[in-house]
């Protein structure tokens, strides 16, 4: 347990090292320019005119070793935002300059070196050695950092389009679950809306049947009275032979409004002939029977023909 633990530390602490890298190939970068910088600094001093002052001679070799080494810095630096940000055309003009920069270098070496030999091959290789070396791996960090950096700057990128189209995705079906909320409203309002017509429509004509059966009842009522009286006073309301037609109409009206067909007595008081006795004159030999059943085989080829 505890090898698999420090295992496991040595790996955390690897894979920290691992991120830094990029920072430190950076900062030894810097440090070898610096070095360099000093063997500029010592070398310009030698070679400036002896007659020129201590002050002016300092100043000027400070200042080239400072303009050298800091401009190959910043090569180094513009070369890898420029080719992390994409700007390829900029990062390969960059990247030509470091190249003559780094020629340049190397040449001044070999005079650097010639300047503290002392006059020994061993001594000239040893310092241009340690120039040349330095010089060379600054430009191997900065190809390093520029390829190590634009990888990350490109996965970068890719993962925030991801992160952005993901995003929209998440916007797109929040709207779209909003507007299928609120058809789902719309649709169940109509659904209520429309289900209350229908109901409203069912207790009007409800309302209208039972309010003409109640029309009827009371107009057959009315003519039972009007009958009786009739009786009642002697004069009996004389029987029309001739009026079979208006009984039939009256008959097929009490029918439509009730759904029922009305006995004998009741088609006799509609017809105002009284007894239904008096029905049978203008129905003889079964004929009342045979008109209610046409009015029933009527209504059935109505009923199919609707459906």
């Amino acid at each position: 347990m505890s090898t698999a633990t420090a295992e496991q530390r040595t790996n955390t602490a690897f894979f920290r090292i691992m991120e830094t890298a990029p920072i430190g190939l950076l900062i030894s970068a810097a440090l070898g320019l610096a070095i360099v910088g000093v063997f500029q600094y010592i070398f310009y001093l030698i070679i400036l005119p002896d007659g020129w002052s201590t002050l002016l001679s300092a100043i000027l070799a400070g200042s080239l070793a400072t303009f050298f080494e800091a401009l190959g810095f910043y090569f180094l630096v513009a070369t890898v935002r420029d080719f992390s940000a994409g700007h390829r055309r900029e990062g390969y003009i960059g990247l030509l300059a470091t190249f003559l920069l780094w020629a340049y270098a190397l040449w001044e070496a070999t005079h650097i070196a010639a300047t503290f030999d002392a006059n020994t091959p061993e001594t000239w290789w040893s310092i241009f050695g340690i120039i040349g070396t330095i010089v060379c791996v600054v430009r191997v960090v900065e190809l390093r950092i520029t390829l190590t950096v634009t990888s990350a700057y490109n996965r970068k990128n890719e993962i925030d389009a991801l992160h952005a189209a993901t995003e929209e995705q998440r916007k797109n079906i929040e709207t779209l679950t909003g507007k299928l909320a609120a058809y789902e409203a719309e649709n169940t309002r109509i659904e209520a809306e429309k289900a209350e017509a229908e109901k409203q429509a069912q207790l009007l004509e409800q309302h209208r049947r039972e309010q003409e059966i109640a029309d009827a009842f009371a107009e057959l009522d009315r003519l039972r009275k009007s009958v009786a009286r009739s009786e009642r006073s002697g004069h009996p309301a004389a029987i029309d032979r001739n009026k079979r037609g208006e009984i039939e109409r009256k008959v097929r009206d009490f029918y439509r409004k009730t759904g029922t067909l009305p006995t004998q007595a009741q088609a006799a008081t509609l017809a105002g002939l009284g007894a239904p006795r008096a029905l049978r004159h203008h129905f003889p030999n079964g004929a009342w029977d045979a008109f209610t059943a046409s009015i029933q085989a009527e209504n059935e080829t109505a009923t199919t023909a609707q459906n």
